[in-house]
């Protein structure tokens, strides 16, 4: 473990609140007057960072509610562990930012769960079974992400028409975030 500090490492996460931005700089602050402070602060990061990939995997559709379960113990273990002979000050930031960091991974969690149900109710199909309906044209694509199709994706198909047809997790996305369809 390098014992320096990157300056990367002082920046709050990509994907924060302005409020957990906020708390984010008062526990570093507060971190980098510890004994251990590099230890204590990568820890915080890394913590951090994982709740906010746990949160982007979940609107992506990647995460059942076993492993969601699991992750979120594992974060509870990871707090604990980071707070643990902190001041009250301290603890009380991360107490703050957890409790505010958890809701918004409940928040992504219960808003994906009716477009995961919708989901599971429409057509799936393996890709190495489509054919193209297109002259001329052997590759099928998402029209979403614009990606080729792999044999191996699940994709969904739409009732209106067997022409609709996406990969799993694209439409997923669509359907928990409204605002990302075309205006």
């Amino acid at each position: 473990m390098d014992h320096y500090l990157d300056p990367e490492e002082l920046l709050p996460p990509q994907g924060l609140d302005d409020h957990l931005v906020v708390l984010h700089y008062r526990i570093l602050h507060s971190l980098l007057r510890e004994d251990e402070p590099l230890l204590l602060l990568r820890r915080f990061n890394g913590m951090t960072t994982s709740t906010l990939e746990l949160i982007n995997r979940i609107a992506w559709g990647d995460f059942t509610d076993t492993n969601m379960a699991e992750l979120y113990l594992r974060m509870e273990d990871q707090i604990q562990n980071l707070a643990s002979g902190l001041d009250d000050g301290t603890r009380h930031f991360i107490v703050e930012f957890t409790t505010h960091l958890s809701a918004q991974l409940f928040r992504t969690w219960t808003a994906s769960l009716p477009a995961r149900n919708l989901l599971d109710n429409l057509t799936h199909i393996n890709a190495a079974s489509m054919t193209s309906t297109s002259p001329g044209s052997t590759t099928l694509a998402c029209s979403i992400c614009l990606d080729s199709y792999l044999p191996s994706d699940t994709l969904v198909v739409l009732p209106c028409h067997t022409t609709h047809h996406f990969h799993r997790r694209c439409i997923h996305v669509r359907i928990l975030l409204p605002s990302s369809f075309p205006g």
